[in-house]
């Protein structure tokens, strides 16, 4: 009885690093002798083509032409820069490759693929829907060879790599950077990146390890919870409170000079806060971080409205006896993929216990009235 193709099993072998996509073609029939022979492979490499013939049967034969396309996690890596900058020069200068060998990983790729992952335009390359796809996929490879490579290459129990951490820039610089320093002592070789930003509405997944934000983000993949929350009030020196008008309620506020952020250091819900309980207040001082605003209001500029956590620890400044009744919250985000690496755990689990530590510091009471 003459066997075909679908009649017989075939089952293919391939590294676990790669990922093939298989092009079958029944090429011919081989005779009674030829089938008669032992199973023979001949795997001819040619760039990241492997093509195989086989030929094997108890009865009768196939010549069998295997073309496996190979999804190598070089080619990925390189299409992931280059999703992520837009620009093909931009991703070569990170990866310290030249911008030709870029093209090359992202021509192969698109061929294992066989469809277009790019469009290119004067302005930047934008990704396509196929694209999109594939970066689903092509992160968790990252994340799989990123955790592969710490399990094997992390001494014991010291970690080494990169952590970076976006976070707001009052608990950036007044409470994680000085905190920081047990986990220096415990792990030396890991280096812990603390970029301040007050923007976090458009902050993508790829853009940081762990984040810390003001307003709950919005961005998908990433694990989410919040941290803590926090109070904000009214400070000013002693000096600028006695020479100026008595501030007995918020109203009075109206009469005095206010320092805050400039409108494009926050995102919109951020910079309201202000506004919120001052509206059409027109601030005297504005500055794009809270250290410029802490500063203005120590030279005796005017009146500063800060996180409680920070204003109350500041020499020089005190708190004005009027309530603001304004509570927000800092959230904790990190990438789903990026969870089980160990740096990452580890980074996250000391920003949580810092913030355990001053949790009494976030919500400090408005204090009481001196007679």
């Amino acid at each position: 009885m003459e066997q075909t193709l679908a009649d017989r099993p075939l089952q293919l072998g391939y590294p676990a690093a790669h990922c093939a996509l298989v092009e079958i073609q029944v090429l011919g029939r081989l005779g009674q002798t030829a089938a008669s022979r032992h199973f023979e492979e001949d795997t001819q490499v040619i760039g990241r083509q492997h093509r195989s013939t086989l030929s094997n049967s108890p009865t009768d034969g196939f010549v069998i032409s295997i073309v496996a396309h190979v999804i190598s996690a070089d080619d990925l890596t390189v299409f992931l820069e280059v999703a992520r900058r837009g620009r093909l020069v931009e991703a070569a200068k990170h990866l310290r490759i030249n911008h030709t060998t870029v093209g090359r990983h992202l021509t192969r790729l698109e061929r294992a693929v066989g469809q277009r992952l790019f469009d290119r335009h004067v302005d930047g390359w934008t990704v396509t829907a196929a694209g999109t796809r594939l970066m689903v996929h092509a992160e968790g490879v990252e994340a799989s060879l990123l955790a592969a490579r710490e399990e094997c290459f992390s001494q014991g129990s010291k970690l080494s790599g990169r952590v970076r951490v976006i976070a707001p820039d009052g608990l950036g610089i007044y409470l994680l950077l000085p905190g920081l320093g047990a986990m220096q002592s415990t792990h030396p070789s890991l280096v812990v990146e603390i970029v301040t930003a007050n923007r976090h509405a458009t902050l993508a997944p790829r853009e940081f390890d762990v984040a810390i934000t003001i307003e709950r983000p919005q961005a998908r993949a990433v694990e989410l919870r919040k941290l803590t929350d926090y109070t904000l009030s009214f400070y000013a020196t002693p000096r600028y409170l006695e020479s100026h008008d008595e501030i007995v309620d918020l109203g009075d506020l109206y009469r005095h000079s206010l320092i805050w952020y400039l409108d494009e250091a926050l995102d919109l819900t951020t910079f309201n806060l202000l506004h919120d309980l001052l509206p059409d207040i027109e601030p005297t001082i504005q500055t794009n971080n809270i250290a410029g605003q802490i500063e203005a209001a120590k030279a005796g500029l005017g009146i500063a409205f800060l996180p409680t956590f920070i204003g109350d620890d500041i020499s020089g400044l005190r708190r004005l006896k009027v309530e603001s009744n304004t509570v927000r919250s800092y959230w904790l985000s990190v990438p789903r993929d990026l969870r089980r690496i160990a740096r990452v755990r580890v980074v996250c689990d000391y920003i949580e216990a810092l913030v355990a530590a001053n949790r009494a510091n976030f919500s400090r009471s408005l204090p009481s009235r001196r007679p």
